[in-house]
């Protein structure tokens, strides 16, 4: 085996995925990526599943669990599989599996490498979820999920550049007397109640168009002309 080679590619991939931020992509890159490293070192197959904690989510990152065959004309030993499982916090794990083809004895070295690997794409793959998380974090309304000002001013910012602001249309919407509703039933169901009016509303915006929560009962509604009324 090319070890310089394997680093290289590795190096290579590191610097590749260090800009991507969502977990989609590092899928796509250990997917296409890794094949000619792995099948140097006789891996047969590899599995990943990523069980996530409920704060994150609750964000909406959903649990991932998925298998590669990397050497699709040979056979996998299934009963010399090695795994590497990481916690992470409030109950979530990363587990990494993976199998060397029939025949196929890793070396101290080899073994050694496959370890480096996997701790690798255990930190790029947390990396790609914290900045997804991150992403949302951001860009989202914390208590009704809906888009915040923030993402209104970045896609209104992105139409402008686009040019095409012409055929869209924006509002304002807020909720007639909510102020009585937390008033008499605690802000918990004022919350829930605001939920609730962003995901009926919400599920109607198409690409590009967004209703957003600017504060209280306050939402702005960004749309394509086709699609009001």
């Amino acid at each position: 085996m090319n070890t310089e080679r394997m680093f290289k590619q590795i190096a290579n991939m590191v610097d590749s995925v260090y800009l991507e931020d969502t977990v989609k992509d590092i899928q796509d890159v250990l997917d296409v990526k890794s094949g000619p490293i792995l099948t140097d070192l006789g891996v047969a197959k590899w599995k990943f599943s990523y069980n996530l904690p409920a704060n994150v989510a609750s964000f909406g990152t959903k649990n991932v669990e998925q298998e590669v065959i990397v050497q699709k004309d040979k056979y996998a030993d299934e009963t010399r599989g090695r795994e590497k499982v990481v916690s992470v916090p409030n109950g979530g794990s990363i587990k990494f599996e993976y199998w060397p083809v029939e025949g196929k004895e890793w070396d101290e070295d080899e073994e050694n490498t496959l370890r480096f690997m996997f701790e690798l794409f255990f930190i790029l793959y947390g990396r790609a979820n914290l900045s997804a998380l991150f992403e949302k974090v951001n860009f989202h309304d914390g208590v009704t999920g809906a888009p915040n000002r923030v993402y209104l001013f970045k896609l209104v910012g992105e139409r402008l550049a686009a040019g095409d602001t012409d055929e869209y249309i924006a509002g304002r919407v807020n909720i007639k007397n909510f102020k009585q509703v937390n008033d008499r039933y605690g802000s918990n169901v004022g919350d829930s109640y605001l939920a609730a009016f962003f995901k009926a509303v919400g599920i109607y915006m198409g690409t590009n168009e967004c209703f957003a929560r600017l504060g209280g009962d306050n939402f702005t509604i960004f749309i394509k002309k086709e699609h009001w009324g």
